[in-house]
């Protein structure tokens, strides 16, 4: 067997593992900590001491790429019924 057939092969059997463990994580955890504030909700301001992080609106999560993937695709599905 070709070594590129053979690695094409991985390939193709790999990405939908990866992509259902993904989806799996996404239905477990759908929200993951906000970059922006490190997950307490509040950021450093420059003329006060601190004031809510506009990202995850004061909660510390923000939804997963995933989530928000599946979500829209959940709206234009029931937009086009």
């Amino acid at each position: 067997m070709d070594p590129s057939t053979s690695l094409g092969t991985i390939i193709c059997l790999a990405a939908p593992a990866v992509t259902l463990c993904y989806m799996v994580a996404c239905a477990v955890r759908p929200f993951k900590p906000c970059p922006r504030c490190r997950a307490t909700g509040w950021r450093p301001a420059p003329l006060r001491r601190v004031r809510q992080c506009g990202r995850c609106k004061t909660t510390g999560y923000i939804a997963r790429r995933g989530v928000r993937i599946a979500n829209h695709l959940r709206r234009l599905n029931r937009r086009y019924r």
